[in-house]
């Protein structure tokens, strides 16, 4: 009888134990060791440059070193599926894009993760809207002429993106649906050889992050007409909105965000939250992110997460009627 009365005792006090909250001072003393930021994309370009500008401030915040962890290939999914097989202690975190979050739950029919199941959703860090560039060599001035001239030619007139199913090819894959032109996608291994094609008249348009284009219209050899976001930026003044020019409703970007694998303490996302929200909010941050046209968001857990299943649905959309399909 006494033996019975052990082994109940010590079977609640096991489950008590596994059930137990993580308390203050765990929270508190997060990192207690090294922390993995994974980055789906080669040491360049926008979010390893984010990645390695957050690294640099939790690492002094926290005391413990943040590794930038890249792991590019197979469109992302290597990564995300690194982070979803991670413990849930939050000692392994992620900087996404929308390719990388979004626009792969709509092009995949099957992936190695449930996008809105197995992630934690920490912040939307940071927008960066698209430029459409043409090749300065075409004879449209503007955005409607630019539309009047691919309708006019339909099927004869190429624009190049950064690879199948990237944000830079559902983008322009969006605006063909809304404006009705039919002009031809020529997919390339990043966005080197594509620019340089387009300032060769190879292809005659793209729309990529503002950052990466504008030097080429600075140099005359793109001409820049129109940026996807509400306002002028800062940077390229001189280029009008979308709507300004004649589209309404054309506000895309490629956006950035933090994220954590599935079931970590929400005491935990929130301390990241927090410490990566007073990274990004700082005057240095601000500057150099407006510096290279990127805007600073630092949305909240709950709002990143009802952004993200916005975009999966938005994208979905188009990548159907585009009959977009990764071989």
């Amino acid at each position: 009888m006494k033996k019975t009365i052990v082994i109940r005792a010590l079977l609640s006090l096991s489950t008590a134990l596994w059930a137990w909250p993580v308390t203050g001072a765990e929270v508190q003393a997060y990192p207690t060791k090294p922390v993995r930021l994974i980055v789906p994309t080669p040491p360049s370009g926008t979010t390893d440059g984010l990645a390695r500008w957050l690294a640099r401030g939790l690492t002094e915040m926290w005391g413990q070193q943040v590794i930038v962890d890249n792991r590019a290939g197979g469109h992302g999914i290597i990564a995300m599926e690194l982070l979803a097989n991670a413990p849930s202690d939050g000692h392994t975190l992620l900087v996404g894009n929308i390719g990388v979050i979004a626009i792969n739950a709509a092009l995949y029919a099957k992936l190695p993760y449930d996008t809105l199941r197995d992630f934690t959703p920490v912040s939307l860090t940071t927008k960066q809207p698209f430029l459409l560039g043409i090749n300065a060599s075409l004879p449209a001035k503007d955005l409607r002429e630019f539309i009047q001239l691919a309708k006019s030619k339909p099927g004869q007139m190429s624009f190049g993106s950064s690879g199948n199913g990237s944000g830079t090819h559902v983008s322009m894959e969006m605006l063909k649906q809304k404006v009705g032109m039919d002009i031809v996608h020529v997919p390339y291994k990043g966005f080197g050889i594509m620019i340089n094609d387009l300032t060769a008249g190879q292809v005659q348009a793209c729309i990529v992050g503002v950052s990466a284009l504008l030097p080429h219209v600075r140099s005359g050899k793109v001409r820049g007409l129109a940026v996807s976001h509400s306002k002028r930026l800062p940077i390229a003044a001189e280029i009008p909105t979308f709507s300004e020019a004649g589209v309404a409703d054309f506000e895309v970007s490629q956006w950035q965000g933090l994220m954590a694998s599935a079931k970590v303490a929400p005491r935990i996302v929130a301390k990241v939250y927090g410490d990566a929200t007073r990274v990004m909010r700082t005057a240095e941050t601000r500057e150099r992110m407006t510096r290279e046209g990127v805007e600073v968001v630092a949305s909240s857990p709950q709002e990143f997460e009802a952004f993200i299943k916005a975009e999966i649905e938005r994208w979905r959309k188009v990548v159907r009627q585009a009959n977009i399909r990764i071989d």
